[in-house]
């Protein structure tokens, strides 16, 4: 019995670990890494005012756009999309 509650134990914590060798969340359905997101759009973000630097970032569990501004205007926030194709853009200002 013991045996069994010990071996069901270590199946369970298995099937909850990531495993070593999991693939970097870098490549989604689009199958455009996180840096050729970056590349793509870089210049067209900091050509809107306001917009310090673009760069990759981890958000929590996964990896995201990191967008900086001097100062979070609602006109900016606009007209920074919440998503470039499958990653979350984060915005930031600039000393915060």
């Amino acid at each position: 019995m013991l045996n069994r509650i010990i071996i069901l134990t270590l199946l369970m914590l298995a099937s909850c670990a990531k495993p070593e060798n999991a693939p970097d969340r870098a490549n989604r359905m689009s199958g455009k890494s996180l840096g050729e997101t970056i590349e793509e759009n870089r210049a067209r973000l900091l050509s809107m005012p306001g917009v310090i630097s673009v760069q990759a970032g981890d958000c929590g569990q996964d990896s995201c756009i990191k967008v900086t501004v001097q100062k979070k205007t609602e006109i900016l926030m606009n007209q920074l999309p919440p998503m470039l194709e499958t990653w979350r853009v984060d915005v930031a200002e600039a000393g915060n």
